[in-house]
């Protein structure tokens, strides 16, 4: 192999090496937690957790459990080359795009299990919505959920719920 060859093929190695993709995290949804306590103070919990996080509710539905939720959220910061909100890991590299949003949906289901416990389940998806710098074009970007948007909810419940006293 001569010189012009290797030189050749050492600088495509090398180009290539930076347009290979690192793998999402897991996805950490759908989050499932049971809850002990009452269904009627674990959905005024969630309710009010939800409120007091100024989320965008768009159905309630207390007789199905059933709590439907759609927000835009700005993007705070890249982590290794990736869009990154505290509730959303995103990808591909980030570098070429501004003004980053994260458009979530979220559904909450709560469930009585019995007149002690209930069940809780959160589904979330998210998705980047970012200006190309190149022609000034929207580009969506597929992203997984971290689990902090749930375990927020699932803390914020908790906090807000009265115990169940014993006899």
């Amino acid at each position: 192999m001569n010189i012009k060859n290797l030189l050749f093929f050492s600088i495509c190695a090398f180009s290539l090496a930076g347009c290979v993709s690192v793998p999402l995290p897991a996805d950490k949804s759908p989050y499932k937690k049971e809850i002990d306590n009452d269904y009627n103070d674990v959905w005024t919990a969630a309710i009010s957790t939800l409120t007091d996080l100024n989320l965008n509710i768009d159905n309630v539905a207390k007789e199905s459990g059933l709590i439907s939720l759609s927000n835009n959220l700005p993007v705070n910061h890249s982590r290794q080359n990736r869009l990154f909100h505290d509730y959303a890991y995103c990808s591909p590299d980030s570098s070429f795009f501004s003004n980053h949003r994260l458009k979530a949906r979220n559904s909450i289901f709560l469930r009585k299990v019995d007149d002690k416990k209930t069940s809780l389940k959160i589904v979330s998806s998210y998705e980047a919505v970012a200006k190309n710098n190149w022609d000034n074009t929207d580009f969506k970007i597929d992203c997984v959920s971290s689990g902090e948007f749930e375990k927020n909810i699932y803390e914020g419940i908790l906090l807000k719920i009265k115990p169940i006293k014993t006899e």
